[in-house]
């Protein structure tokens, strides 16, 4: 109860900021926005106020403020830390600062404001060169990269706006027939579905507009700021280097799961899984939170779990009727993330990275002992809360029009 106050700011700061990025911004900002704007609030929140405990490391003696009457409870040894100049830290922020700008610069033709309302509608919508991004696709590319020139009228979006290429095939072996008229070979049955519909394979790879292209231009033009203080050309490639090196693992393990995903959708795996979980009936909103809790628990990734059951849940929120409306499948695939979060705490994965992080390796059966309560409560309040949505307030759950 001492850090209550950090603890409420952090978590209403971080709600309310991840509501709002979510819902008019786009959903690859969500946790970067709402964690720098977070611990900015909490940040100012302790220039007012400070717990009767400062916890800390038994080397932060100095951590604690000359004069003042909070006592440091020390959590155990670690390295004597440098306080670093003020510029120095701007610069480290600064990197962020550049992630989030060059993504809402690639997000402008998603926002009302920018591409009008609803997006796309040129009547409404800013034109260049106030809106230089208001259409990422060039349209309908076929078989083709890009037919269009890349600065030009489209029929319906900003006629001056940039249009980037993307890349859209028909998976191999899932149509017969040829390019101009294929025939799908893959079809979802009842009781999926009322009847019998072709489930289409189709791929598209926007490798310019994509979050991760995003990620990269960010990289690219925070190293030139970091050049321009001297940071060497080979720093760019060898840190590149380390990264992949070090990613390679994670990079193999999420390529696998997104191929078992693909593999369960097409294979009609989640649409099975999908009626079972359906017998639940008008408490599935609560086991959503619980799936995605477990989910977590398996894989130690909260995106792993959202791609495993992620279309089971909306699958299974389409088989349910209550009020005599379908359930909704956004309250159901977000509540398996947000029950996942709940999971993390418990999946051995993450215990071991937290046990080494705080130089307790082999104190994972300790933490676990010691979370497994909490991860229990929090779930089942999840799932609670994704109830008294279906239940009580409706109309705070998105709809897919």
């Amino acid at each position: 109860l001492e850090v209550l106050p950090a603890v409420l700011t952090a978590g209403v700061v971080f709600a309310v900021v991840q509501f709002l990025v979510s819902n008019f911004i786009g959903p690859e900002l969500t946790d970067v926005l709402a964690a720098l704007v977070s611990m900015a609030a909490v940040a100012l929140l302790l220039r007012v106020w400070k717990p009767r405990a400062l916890w800390g490391f038994a080397a932060d003696r100095a951590a604690v403020p000359a004069g003042g009457t909070a006592r440091l409870r020390s959590v155990g040894a670690a390295v004597a830390q440098v306080v670093d100049p003020p510029g120095r830290i701007v610069r480290a922020y600064m990197m962020y600062v550049i992630l989030v700008v060059v993504i809402l610069i690639g997000q402008m033709g998603n926002l009302p404001f920018f591409s009008g309302s609803p997006a796309g509608n040129v009547k409404n919508a800013l034109h260049t060169p106030a809106n230089i991004t208001a259409d990422f696709k060039c349209g309908q590319p076929a078989y083709k990269l890009c037919p269009a020139p890349w600065i030009g009228p489209t029929a319906t979006q900003d006629a001056g706006a940039f249009k980037f290429p993307f890349w859209r095939f028909q998976w191999p072996g899932s149509y017969t027939g040829t390019s101009a008229k294929p025939k799908p070979e893959i079809f979802q049955e009842p009781q999926i579905v009322t009847k019998s519909t072709a489930y289409p394979i189709t791929f598209t790879w926007d490798f310019l507009a994509a979050a991760g292209s995003l990620v990269l231009f960010a990289c690219i033009i925070a190293f030139i700021v970091m050049a321009s203080r001297g940071a060497p050309l080979r720093l760019f490639f060898t840190t590149y280097g380390r990264t992949l090196r070090q990613l390679a693992l994670p990079i193999m393990t999420i390529a696998f799961i997104l191929g078992i995903a693909a593999v369960m959708n097409f294979s009609g795996m989640t649409s099975t899984l999908a009626l079972l979980m359906a017998k639940t009936g008008a408490v599935f909103p609560f086991f959503s939170a619980v799936i995605g809790a477990l989910g977590v628990f398996l894989t130690g990734s909260d995106t792993a779990s959202n791609t495993l059951f992620g279309p089971m849940q909306a699958f299974t929120a389409k088989q349910i009727v209550i009020g005599g409306h379908h359930l909704n499948p956004i309250l159901t695939a977000g509540t398996n993330s947000s029950g996942g979060v709940m999971g993390k705490m418990i999946s051995p994965q993450n215990l071991s990275v937290g046990a080494a992080g705080v130089n307790r390796v082999g104190a994972e059966g300790e933490i676990f002992r010691r979370t497994i309560g909490y991860s229990l409560i929090l779930t089942a309040a999840v799932g609670f809360v994704a109830l008294i949505e279906v239940y009580l307030i409706p109309g705070i759950i998105p709809t897919l029009s």
